[in-house]
C-alpha cells in the first residue's frame, strides 16, 4: 500500500513537473520576459545557457537579486528538490 501511494505520489509529481524547463527559461534570455531577466543581464551575461549554467550563476549571486527574482530561484529549487525526491522513490 505503502508503495502504490509513493508511485501514485511520484506520478502526478513527474507530470506536474513536465513545465518546470520551460516555465525557468522565461527569464534567460534576458527579453524582459520573466522577473529575473535584469538580473541575469547584469550578474550572469557573460553565462553560456544550457546544463543549468544559469541556474548555477543565479544561484551563487542570490544574494544580489532582486526580491522577485530570489523568490523565483527559491521555488525552482524547491520544485528541483521535490523532482529529485520523486525520481529517488520511483527507483525505490
Amino acid at each position: 500500500m505503502k508503495r502504490t501511494l509513493i508511485l501514485v505520489f511520484a506520478a502526478g509529481l513527474g507530470g506536474s513537473l513536465m513545465a518546470l524547463p520551460a516555465d525557468a527559461a522565461k527569464g534567460r534570455r534576458g527579453e524582459g520576459k520573466g522577473v529575473c531577466a535584469e538580473d541575469i543581464q547584469k550578474l550572469c551575461k557573460d553565462v553560456k545557457p544550457g546544463e543549468g549554467r544559469m541556474r548555477d550563476c543565479l544561484q551563487k549571486n542570490i544574494k544580489k537579486l532582486s526580491e522577485e527574482c530570489q523568490t523565483r530561484q527559491e521555488k525552482v529549487k524547491e520544485r528541483l528538490e521535490l523532482r529529485n525526491k520523486a525520481a529517488d522513490a520511483k527507483k525505490g
